[in-house]
């Protein structure tokens, strides 16, 4: 995530914050007005793929804690497996992976939606 945020950066162009320098802007007003706006596109890029990339976490979880301490690092691909193989209740443990299915769903829209819109 950080090299497409820097990938990012490095495709801000210099004049338009050259010119803002030259007219007086402070460096917050150039961040703010200049920066941050061509950048938006990437953030919500970064962001989208984020939480895609959470919601599919189960190996480190597995691996490192196994959901403990108690239930404190159990995430919701991590316990639709406990109810799907350690409890034995697959229909129960479907039912959840559907709420998982959802929000990857809307985020694969916006992910999509943002890569491939007309500029």
């Amino acid at each position: 995530m950080t090299l497409v945020l820097i990938g990012g950066l490095a495709a801000v162009p210099a004049d338009t914050i050259e010119a803002a320098r030259v007219d007086g802007a402070s460096s917050w007003q150039v961040f703010k007005d200049i920066t941050l706006p061509q950048l938006l596109p990437v953030v919500m890029i970064v962001v989208i793929l984020k939480s895609i990339f959470s919601l599919k976490t189960f190996d480190q979880i597995y691996m490192l804690t196994n959901g403990g301490p108690g239930n404190a690092t159990q995430t919701l691909a991590h316990y639709v497996y406990f109810n799907g193989f350690k409890y034995y209740d697959m229909g129960y443990a479907a039912a959840v992976a559907w709420l998982m299915v959802l929000p990857m769903i809307f985020l694969a829209w916006a992910y999509t939606y943002f890569v491939f819109k007309e500029r």
